[in-house]
């Protein structure tokens, strides 16, 4: 019942999508109509480090002998709503088999589960083109992002995910799951690539090296994702300051 006071009490209810207004919607059917929901999308800043060297930084921390590593990274808190372990069996065998300069770097947080974060350790440190830093400065994460070959999103659930957003306005692409909330933020093949399954995920991963690999001329393996990268650049969360979003709302309503 507090949350339903909250929502009847409210000026006005921000979603940052279509669909999170239509679930709300759904929600509170009896107790909120459409006039007092707004969608907005976030403002989204990003400043990554200008000294931070991600190809540096990894091979001093992990002794990698890879010259360039290819990176993807997943960032994002260990618990099992993020599903951190969901790709990396399937990566640590692509990185073996197929393409020893792909890593799969996941940086985050433990929280409070602990046994879960127990067996992610014993698992990934074990597996061969799987890397895991507990975390990084802002900046230097960012950093790493935009080094990236792309970013990548496990989670069985997500609202509406920053790091999805940041990597966008950073220009790299990004290969989330295939959930409501990714479906949100993402348009498939326009402004980032949506997977069901760690084989699919490879696939959709494969399709991304190209773009971090500083070669200005562009054949037809390149211009795909440079096409997602620069239309996911101007999709509208970039063309949106927090100025003239919230501040605007708040404005209106007081």
């Amino acid at each position: 019942m507090m949350m339903t006071d909250v929502v009847i009490n409210a000026s006005v209810l921000v979603a940052f999508t279509e669909s999170m207004a239509k679930h709300a919607l759904t929600l509170w059917a009896d107790d909120i109509s459409e006039e007092k929901m707004q969608i907005i999308s976030p403002g989204i800043g990003v400043m990554p480090s200008t000294s931070f060297s991600s190809s540096f930084h990894l091979k001093h921390l992990f002794s990698l002998d890879c010259e360039e590593p290819e990176i993807y990274t997943l960032a994002s808190a260990i618990r099992p709503v993020k599903d951190p372990l969901f790709l990396v069996q399937a990566f640590s065998g692509w990185h073996c088999a197929e393409n020893s300069k792909a890593y799969l770097v996941i940086v985050g947080p433990p929280l409070k589960d602990e046994a879960y974060y127990s067996s992610f350790q014993d698992i990934t440190l074990r597996l061969p083109g799987v890397l895991y830093i507990p975390g990084l400065p802002q900046g230097d994460l960012q950093a790493l992002i935009r080094d990236s070959s792309a970013l990548i999103n496990s989670s069985l659930s997500e609202g509406l995910s920053v790091t999805l957003l940041e990597a966008m306005a950073l220009g790299t692409p990004v290969v989330a799951r295939s959930i409501a909330g990714n479906r949100a933020a993402i348009v498939h093949y326009e402004t980032g690539l949506l997977y069901d399954t760690p084989q699919v995920l490879k696939r959709r991963a494969d399709r991304c090296i190209p773009v971090h690999r500083n070669d200005s001329r562009l054949d037809f393996n390149t211009v795909e994702p440079f096409l997602m990268v620069t239309s996911a650049r101007r999709s509208p969360p970039y063309c949106h300051s927090p100025k003239c979003t919230y501040f605007g709302t708040i404005e209106e309503t007081c």
